[in-house]
């Protein structure tokens, strides 16, 4: 018969608040979890991704069109990711929810983990796991652990890099901490802010003992990614892309500073989430006033201490001790490091600077998603901080406080006739799941047709999916100019929308050798031969140019429909009796670059010669 009574001993011995905090977790975690898929859903920027990791798996390179090195995303080891599972025949509009969803409990089992290591290692009792149930009933954070973008990927690698680095003394831990910084790096640009940070943290705080030289290899070891990971991909970026700095940066953020919209979108979402003032009113509360006075007093007195103390004489001193050895004493500052307050520089510190980063530049037009990633990262201090600096009693009240507020958060949206504010649009509302799938019915039969016809579109950035499923050989994205550097570098004469405010002339589409506009600024306008229909999509795009090779492969699909333009043409010239001068003057100008120019076609075009010089 097995023998149980080892198992029984080991659980005699855990102590009964583990067990019911572990419960706790679980219980919330699930429960999350359940939310987060019954959530999912993917946005239409996600689709510019899936591009590139199509390209890149077809051979073409990491572009979003074939010859065109332009850097139109930011999440370089998310698309690597998604177009390693195209190899596989996985499609990314599911892959990435799946990895988006595991990425969502890895992040709950890390918060987990970090009150349990705290709690192992006597620093405090974590009846509640505040970190890992507040992530988990977050409603927006259940909503972008789908989504299709690496949001929370991102946020997974950065709260396990951050954690094991504040709890690793060891190189052999710190080389793992790096590593995920190293991997959130490469999947966010804001990564590198992370990861330099941290590094300057390990020097300070994570002294080595030993020689010099020991001290040194220490160093060398746990930054192993940075040297085999971080530098190589940055070298790579700019040599394949010609700069460090993606095109994405100078579509959204090329036109300057733009604080007032980023104080906008910071406040959209605190005042969304309750949890941020209430632990605001909760830090006033701990630091008030008569605190602060003996806060100082305290300072005061070791500040003293400090200056007769022989580190102080020391301080940024080369000594030579009795073994003449040289060493180098880094400077120790003159009060107490508590955990709150190394937790508070390593992590909260950068996380606060990003935000400032946001606000300067305008924030973002998705609602809450360049936030969503440092949750964890908040609510890990806000974790430290109860049960560091609060009584019992009144940890577990404000704690129970601070985690109600955040599924009773309130929603700007509700009531909205379409979900957007001050150009903040909360994109969960508007690409439902069942609409995503019911578009790829209807545009992936498209994609041959497109490609044997060698059509070049435009399209704005709510229709990145048409770009992906009909796959053109030349898709230009027009609204913000994520993949073309002529359009991110255009000025606007209004700031609104962040990334939206430009107006691209119709001339440079016809330069760029566009075919099919599908995005319509009433550029050019309607007639009665220009448009182009997709059965099943009601609104109609236009036709920039009409050539007869490109047009007889779309003719072939009945999914489309357009006026076929030899025919409109012959039954325009048996009417040209019937028409003034003036108005075939005027339409031979629109027929010459709608079709004359582009198609050879002397039997149609002598009967407007005959009325219209070719100069005109």
């Amino acid at each position: 018969m097995l023998d149980l009574s080892p198992i029984k001993k080991i659980w005699k011995e855990i102590p009964r608040y583990r067990i019911y905090s572990f419960l706790l977790f679980l219980v919330f975690a699930v429960w999350g979890l359940q939310r987060a898929m019954h959530r999912h859903w993917v946005c239409d920027d996600a689709f510019i991704t899936y591009r590139y990791s199509l390209n890149l798996q077809d051979g073409l390179g990491a572009v979003f069109n074939e010859g065109e090195k332009v850097e139109g995303y930011t999440n370089f080891l998310w698309m690597l990711l998604l177009s390693i599972g195209l190899n596989f025949h996985l499609p990314p509009e599911r892959l990435s929810q799946g990895l988006g969803i595991f990425s969502y409990l890895g992040s709950l089992l890390v918060l987990y983990l970090f009150s349990l290591k705290n709690d192992l290692s006597g620093k405090y009792k974590s009846v509640l796991p505040f970190a890992s149930i507040a992530l988990a009933i977050q409603p927006h954070a259940q909503i972008y652990a789908t989504g299709g973008l690496e949001t929370s990927f991102f946020g997974f690698l950065l709260v396990a890099g951050l954690s094991i680095v504040f709890h690793s003394h060891h190189s052999k831990h710190l080389f793992w901490g790096f590593l995920f910084l190293g991997l959130a790096s490469l999947t966010r640009p804001e990564g590198f802010l992370f990861y330099f940070w941290a590094s300057l943290y390990a020097l300070y705080a994570k002294p080595g003992k030993g020689s010099p030289i020991d001290q040194i290899m220490k160093v060398f070891f746990y930054q192993l990614p940075l040297f085999f990971l971080v530098l190589p991909y940055i070298f790579w970026k700019i040599d394949y892309y010609g700069s460090f700095t993606p095109n994405t940066y100078w579509a959204k953020y090329g036109q300057g500073i733009y604080p007032r919209q980023g104080l906008r979108y910071i406040f959209l979402y605190l005042n969304s989430y309750y949890v941020f003032y209430i632990f605001f009113f909760v830090l006033l509360l701990k630091y008030s006033p008569d605190f602060l006075l003996e806060i100082n007093n305290r300072l005061a007195t070791k500040t003293r201490e400090w200056k007769r103390s022989r580190q102080y004489r020391k301080m940024f001193q080369m000594v030579v001790p009795k073994k003449k050895k040289w060493e180098f004493h880094l400077p120790r500052i003159g009060f107490r490091t508590t955990p709150v307050l190394m937790f508070t520089i390593l992590a909260i510190i950068p996380s606060l600077l990003y935000v400032i980063y946001l606000v300067m530049m305008g924030g973002d037009f998705m609602f809450a998603r360049l936030l969503i990633s440092f949750s964890g990262v908040f609510f890990l201090g806000m974790e430290m901080f109860l049960y560091y600096r609060l009584k019992e009693g009144s940890r577990i009240f404000f704690s129970i406080l601070l985690l109600l507020s955040l599924p009773l958060y309130y929603n700007p949206y509700e009531g909205t006739k379409l979900p957007i504010i001050d150009g903040i649009t909360e994109e969960s509302s508007i690409y439902r799941i069942n609409e995503v799938y019911r578009l790829k019915q209807i545009l992936f039969p498209l994609r041959e047709s497109f490609q044997n016809g060698n059509v070049h579109i435009a399209f704005s950035g709510s229709q990145a999916m048409y770009a992906y499923y009909m796959n053109p050989p030349y898709a230009l994205e027009i609204s913000t100019g994520l993949t073309d550097t002529e359009i991110a570098r255009m000025g606007s004469q209004s700031r609104g929308r962040i990334g939206h405010e430009r107006l691209i002339p119709v001339d440079y589409l016809y330069d760029r050798g566009i075919d099919i506009l599908l995005f319509d600024r009433d550029l050019p306008g309607q007639t009665d031969y220009n448009l182009l229909r997709i059965k099943g999509i009601p609104t109609p795009f236009r036709i920039l140019k009409y050539k007869k090779n490109t047009m007889k492969y779309l003719k072939k699909n009945p999914r489309l429909e357009f006026v076929d333009f030899e025919e409109y043409l012959d039954k325009y010239i048996e009417n040209m009796d019937s028409y003034s001068t003036t108005k075939i003057k005027k339409d031979f100008r629109e027929f010459n670059k709608y079709y004359f120019h582009l198609n050879r076609d002397p039997e149609r075009k002598v009967h407007f010669l005959s009325i219209v010089p070719d100069r005109d």
